[in-house]
């Protein structure tokens, strides 16, 4: 079961901003965050400096969504030359 849950991130930690009814207390998750489009970020790094990261940890990633690997390996094979 995947889903999305909104959360801040304050002092270290991320609090979650509505109460995940679909897990169990204590359960581990994995988060993939993205950063709310209205929130000031920091400068974005350079296509070619986010395309290494990818590359160079792709195999280390544990993600059993197979779409959401589908599109990551789409999206990668988008920059290359």
């Amino acid at each position: 079961m995947n889903g999305v849950i909104p959360a801040i991130y304050e002092k270290g930690v991320f609090r979650p901003l509505i109460k995940p009814t679909v897990l169990a207390e204590h359960q581990q998750v994995q988060l993939f965050f993205v950063p709310a489009e209205d929130e000031i970020v920091p400068e974005a790094l350079p296509v070619e400096e986010r395309l290494r990261f990818v590359r160079e940890t792709m195999g280390t990633w544990h993600i059993p969504d197979p779409q959401f690997r589908r599109w990551l390996a789409e999206e990668a094979s988008l920059y290359d030359a």
